[in-house]
């Protein structure tokens, strides 16, 4: 019996006064209000001629708390560390860095439906995350994940 698991999602553009949000920036008023929230998110790098190829595609249950920890890690912090290195370089060599989060669209797993609030659990959201890096490998992308 050959079963189909499908994931419709698009992404939504992080935006700070309706433009995108670029790597360093800090927050504004609205984003720290509207951002504390469970997110599959993705970092898409890329030259401004240039198409996007390399992504960090990640989880949280809360995105404002997860960029801060890029922008200013902790000691032990150490995916907020190689991140905030490797988003450097790429910033001192002339690349943007956007900030994605993804919007599914209900879908029904086992007999259970799933949606937007579903990435409230960590299980889920890591059940997405996984099925997002799973496709970007499979279109070329080069994934910034450690463990892919």
């Amino acid at each position: 019996m050959l079963n189909n698991l499908s994931l419709d999602f698009n992404w939504s553009k992080v935006e700070t006064d309706e433009i995108p949000y670029l790597y360093p920036q800090t927050f504004d008023r609205s984003m720290n209000k509207n951002l504390q929230v469970p997110s599959v998110y993705r970092w898409r790098i890329y030259k401004t001629d240039s198409e996007c190829r390399d992504v960090y595609i990640g989880e949280t249950d809360n995105l404002k708390r997860r960029v801060t920890g890029y922008l200013k890690p902790g000691i032990s912090q150490m995916t907020n560390i190689r991140m905030k290195n490797l988003f450097d370089n790429y910033i001192e060599k002339g690349y943007k860095i956007e900030l994605d989060i993804v919007q599914i669209s209900t879908f029904i797993f086992n007999g259970i439906e799933l949606n937007q609030d579903s990435l409230s659990s960590k299980n889920i959201r890591l059940i997405i995350e996984n099925m997002i890096i799973l496709k970007h490998k499979n279109l070329g992308y080069n994934l910034l994940n450690v463990k892919i």
